[in-house]
């Protein structure tokens, strides 16, 4: 039996169809095909895995942790797709196909405990250990420190990866716990390192300025970054001291610099915030940008840890005043109730200090130390 003819309106309906169907727009044909391209991209180059080492998976014992990873050589040309023109600086070509970074950069993730559940190989993760402080800690392997890339992308997965250590949902920590910062540049050493980062590193006391107050046992010496020959004029806990060790603000070491006061970790966002940070503090330390320079650029990732611009804008105006504190040994009025609340080094007071300590040293705490106003 043969079928019947399509009326004129069906057939004219079922043409208008095709033709909506066929005439995509460009633009919906642009996206699908740069949606593709990125995920080719993301699947080609670099790629990270675990090692194998069981000693990664455990709880061990302070300083028994495994060796790092190294992952800031080895991409490949594919993994710097996105790189802007003024950022080629941070990467190297190593062979005709490879490149690496310059800069590197490690965390210290401190928590309270781990869930026997969540304690596994990462690839992000060198292993846990025992720490004194707090009760435990993940530490990083050496990680590329980057500008906004097809590689950062990848390092970022490796966070999300571990997002069970990291986030406080599911490992809890407290405000005895620490986060350690340390960076690294190639052919530079820990002081060369610490003399070019000392006046960007206002940002960094402003920041974490609670901390100079309740974790002062473990960075008590030399407040105002200088290097160990100038022993007798460093600044910290006990005034005056001449002791530049482990407990630094910022410490040394033979090829990188450790940033001992930066707070807890408790999400991967903070931690992807901290990488662009650092980034931007380590670049501008490299390229000798001034104060302001640098400041331009770190002001839109201050502005997203927090959830109030205002407050914000205070933190990074008060970061003008820890700038000139490092600088200078001066503490002002603006630094005075976090750098000096006890009246270690009246010597180093400026005027508006004195004032400020006149007018509000008669109020006192629960434990006896002045109330001063802070920000």
């Amino acid at each position: 039996m043969r079928p019947r003819n399509k009326t004129g309106s069906e057939s004219s309906n079922s043409r208008s169809r095709c033709r909506r169907v066929s005439a995509l727009p460009d633009e919906t044909k642009r996206s699908k095909q740069q949606s593709d391209s990125k995920f080719k991209v993301m699947t080609q180059g670099v790629t990270y895995s675990n090692s194998g080492d069981s000693r990664r998976a455990e709880l061990r014992n302070y300083g028994d942790k495994p060796p790092f990873r190294d992952f800031r050589k080895g991409a490949a040309l594919q993994d710097a797709v996105g790189l802007r023109p003024v950022d080629r600086a941070a990467l190297e070509l190593q062979t005709p196909t490879t490149i690496g970074a310059k800069y590197g950069i490690g965390f210290e993730v401190e928590k309270e405990r781990f869930s026997r559940s969540v304690v596994r190989e990462y690839p992000l993760l060198c292993g846990f250990e025992r720490d004194g402080s707090c009760g435990w800690e993940a530490v990083t392997n050496i990680l590329p420190l980057l500008p906004a890339c097809n590689w950062r992308t990848k390092i970022y997965d490796l966070m999300h990866q571990a997002e069970r250590v990291i986030d406080d949902q599911w490992s809890r920590s407290t405000l005895n716990c620490g986060g350690h910062v340390s960076v690294s540049v190639e052919g530079m050493s820990g002081d060369e390192l610490l003399m070019r980062m000392r006046p960007l590193s206002g940002i960094i006391l402003a920041l974490y300025r609670g901390r100079l107050l309740t974790s002062e046992r473990y960075m008590a010496h030399n407040w105002n970054m200088l290097p160990r020959q100038y022993s007798d004029k460093m600044i910290g806990y006990s005034g005056y001291n001449g002791a530049a060790g482990k407990y630094s603000l910022a410490n040394p070491r033979r090829e990188s610099l450790e940033y001992r006061l930066p707070s807890r970790i408790t999400s991967v966002r903070s931690m992807r915030l901290r990488y662009e940070l650092m980034y931007v503090l380590v670049d501008g330390a490299v390229k000798v940008q001034t104060e302001a320079q640098v400041r331009r650029r770190y002001t839109p990732i201050i502005r997203a840890m927090y959830d109030d611009v205002a407050k914000a804008d205070k933190v990074i105006e008060l970061s003008k005043h820890f700038d000139k504190f490092i600088m200078t040994g001066k503490v002002n009025a603006k630094v005075l109730p976090w750098v000096d609340p006890r009246r270690n080094i009246p010597e180093a007071w400026t005027r508006c200090a004195k004032r400020l300590w006149r007018e509000h040293s008669g109020e006192r705490d629960w434990r006896g130390n002045p109330v001063l106003p802070r920000l």
